[in-house]
């Protein structure tokens, strides 16, 4: 008894959906005192209507015209270029970044030197040294410290 009543709600159900599917709905169009254009489901009260026949049966897959795809595929070239533009553009950013930390890290490395060092000298060919003064010493310092700002800070 229980099943019967199942399989009939479930009819029931089935029929009342296909029966007041939208798809199925009439379609009214009328124009109001201001001269405007409506269209709706149901026919207004007050206006003079036209019931609309609307053909809602499947004609199969929508095929486009020779020149509606050649400006389709045309679109679809210049999506393509545009997108290649963007990726070498990024690629270029990326590489750009890579350099400026490379630059980053030798600075710091240059630093932490200066840090530990009490003296700074350069060497000749013959493999003397020639010692920095405090002058020379604070002109490298100075250097350092642009050279560290101009790839350290640099967040672009």
């Amino acid at each position: 008894m229980p099943n019967k009543i199942i399989h009939l709600t479930c009819m029931i159900l089935l029929i009342g959906g296909w029966y007041f599917n939208p798809a199925n709905a009439d379609v009214y169009k009328w124009k109001d005192a201001e001269g405007k254009i409506h269209f709706g489901d149901q026919p207004p009260i007050k206006a003079k209507s036209e019931k609309l026949e609307i053909d809602t049966q499947d004609k199969g897959v929508y095929q486009p015209s020779g020149d509606y795809r050649r400006k389709q595929e045309k679109l679809l070239k210049v999506y393509e270029e545009e997108r290649k533009i963007k990726q070498v553009k990024q690629a270029e950013v990326k590489e750009k970044k890579r350099k400026l930390e490379v630059s980053c890290k030798r600075a710091k490395k240059y630093e932490a030197r200066y840090e530990r060092a009490s003296r700074f000298y350069r060497e000749k060919e013959d493999g003397t040294r020639i010692y920095m003064s405090d002058e020379e010493r604070k002109l490298a310092e100075n250097g350092l410290q642009s050279y560290l700002k101009r790839f350290c800070d640099n967040k672009g």
